[in-house]
């Protein structure tokens, strides 16, 4: 896992619904496990800061609370780039 477990559930908050950081993302490796990494420090963070805003701004336009789909939304963490195969996060050294 490219993310640890600990710095999943403290920081990106895996299964935090609205508060779950919106750069996370997962993949797979050889073996069908999944791998989580962070997309902040990627050519893809604009292309998912405009999803995110558009949809922040359709909720407001149509009087709809963003919180309540579960989308994530959060920017939780300076970033870490994509690897895969080293653990990154606040408690890997």
């Amino acid at each position: 896992m490219a993310i640890s477990k600990k710095h999943l559930n403290d920081v990106c908050f895996l299964n935090g619904g609205y508060l779950k950081c919106r750069y996370l993302d997962q993949d797979y490796d050889e073996n069908n496990n999944i791998i989580s990494f962070c997309k902040k420090l990627t050519p893809e963070k604009n292309i998912i800061d405009e999803y995110v805003n558009n949809y922040l701004n359709d909720a407001a336009n149509n009087n709809f609370d963003p919180k309540s789909k579960g989308l994530p939304l959060g920017d939780n963490c300076k970033g870490y780039i994509p690897l895969k195969k080293k653990q990154q996060g606040y408690d890997v050294d």
